[in-house]
């Protein structure tokens, strides 16, 4: 559905609305980040999606775009996306994409052959790196699956942070992301 000023996808199956994009120029920011986030977070919550937590940003002319991940149990699910824009200037939500949710959302288990504890497999990263935290998640593969993993956020020795994935089961190293700060956000490379 659309007209001048909004577009609207909803399911066939369900009626569930997939995404919207409002169509609009943001003025001069007034909104902290912490202001946006919890504008989104309402904006979610209202619409059903209680279990969700913050990961990344983007700010875009005024426009702050939030991934949001489902979150349960200690799990964070990246692969669960929500992604929601909020306009600096008012609060007023711009953009909404709930399709990585729609898609992917389950039950799922976690292993139970586990060897390795947050802990023991912390043991498992490179010694140039420092582990500054760690959270246990699901992340996509580039197969359209998920592996079931801790992340550690890291500091290498000139200061980059880095994000590495560690199969409990196996110990394998199973992904390393950059995190990239800038004015306009914090992504992942």
């Amino acid at each position: 559905f659309y007209n001048a000023e909004l577009t609207v996808s909803v399911t066939k199956k369900g009626g569930i609305v997939t995404y919207l994009l409002r169509s609009r120029f943001a003025d001069e920011s007034t909104l902290t980040y912490e202001q946006a986030i919890e504008s989104a977070k309402l904006f979610l919550n209202n619409h059903g999606y209680k279990n969700v937590k913050e990961s990344y940003y983007a700010v875009t002319d005024g426009i702050m775009t939030i991934n949001f991940a489902f979150y349960e149990n200690g799990i964070t699910y990246y692969t669960d996306l929500i992604k929601v824009s909020v306009a600096l200037d008012d609060g007023e939500i711009t953009a909404f994409d709930c399709t990585g949710y729609l898609m992917n959302h389950k039950e799922r288990k976690v292993p139970e052959n586990i060897r390795y504890s947050p802990v023991d497999a912390k043991n498992l990263i490179r010694d140039t790196l420092t582990v500054k935290s760690y959270k246990t998640v699901f992340i996509p593969t580039e197969w359209e699956t998920e592996n079931y993993v801790y992340e550690y956020h890291c500091i290498d020795k000139n200061k980059q942070e880095v994000l590495v994935y560690i199969d409990p089961v196996t110990g394998e190293e199973k992904d390393v992301l950059l995190l990239l700060y800038a004015d306009g956000g914090v992504l992942t490379k």
